[in-house]
């Protein structure tokens, strides 16, 4: 799952790429016609179009959203080398130019647990996130008093009671009084407000609902978002859609596909057909 705040976080990365790369390496992003890197989403990567400004060659930038994506990668693909400070990438003409921008943010973070306390975020829902002087995120209410007690390595904000935090590498959901909803043993979790906790832990992804009950098991490759009632998810390199029961709505049968859209229709791809589906699975 990539929302739309992780890629704006990541072409705001592109662009800056040419910034920040080592000797020899020197790419530079290419823009579509609304001057924004160009870039295309498949089974929870990102591909940005990059060119080599030496030898003019085009690649793609390929972006993974944590370190277990890279590990996956790394053990098929053996060339891996530093090319950017602090970030990993493998330059080949067949897969790309791979970066883990998850390492970076981590490295980030790491930077801001060294803040004092007086350095905290904006209040959403009465709750104020802060640093302490021994690292650990908490939270204040809006007269400053600490209302729950700092003991996580990163916490997020509020949104409609439920915050996600950070133990080390690993995430859970907390309520709007710290207890905790989701314990801190995923990979990665994401909380937008809405009814749904995606997430992923070791290597799989499912779906939590926001009491911390699993609605759809993580037994998944990727999967996207719940829209229209049905969520993508992809197995083996192929896609289809469960409902919100979990339950295989349209089956897995797509070589690619995308979430459905407000307009009640999703693009699919079998083989060299690609065409629009309702939620039914019927063409549109």
């Amino acid at each position: 799952m990539i929302s739309f705040v992780t890629i704006a976080q990541y072409i705001e990365a592109v662009e800056s790429l040419e910034h920040r790369l080592r000797e020899p390496y020197n790419f530079k992003a290419v823009y579509d016609d609304s001057n924004t890197p160009r870039y295309k989403v498949r089974g929870g990567t990102l591909f940005f179009d990059v060119i080599d400004a030496k030898t003019k060659e085009p690649l793609s930038l390929i972006l993974f959203l944590n370190r277990k994506a890279q590990e996956q990668f790394a053990q098929k693909h053996s060339t891996c080398e530093v090319i950017v400070s602090g970030l990993f990438a493998s330059v080949d003409n067949t897969n790309g130019v791979w970066v883990d921008m998850a390492l970076m943010q981590r490295n980030e973070t790491m930077q801001t647990n060294k803040e004092t306390v007086t350095q905290n975020r904006l209040l959403t829902e009465g709750r104020r996130a802060f640093v302490d002087v021994a690292g650990k995120w908490g939270y204040l209410n809006e007269s400053e008093e600490i209302v729950i007690e700092p003991q996580w390595s990163n916490v997020s904000d509020f949104y409609e009671g439920r915050a996600v935090v950070q133990v080390d590498n690993y995430y859970g959901v907390i309520d709007e009084v710290g207890q905790t909803i989701v314990p801190t043993e995923y990979d990665d979790l994401s909380w937008d407000g809405s009814q749904y906790v995606y997430g992923e832990k070791e290597f799989y992804w499912g779906v939590i609902d926001r009491m911390g009950a699993e609605v759809v098991a993580f037994e998944w490759d990727w999967i996207g978002e719940f829209s229209q009632g049905l969520l993508l998810v992809q197995r083996d390199g192929k896609f289809g859609y469960l409902n919100s029961k979990g339950e295989l709505a349209l089956d897995i049968q797509y070589d690619d596909a995308t979430s459905f859209s407000e307009f009640g229709f999703a693009s699919v791809t079998i083989g060299e057909d690609e065409f629009h589906i309702s939620p039914d699975g019927k063409r549109v």
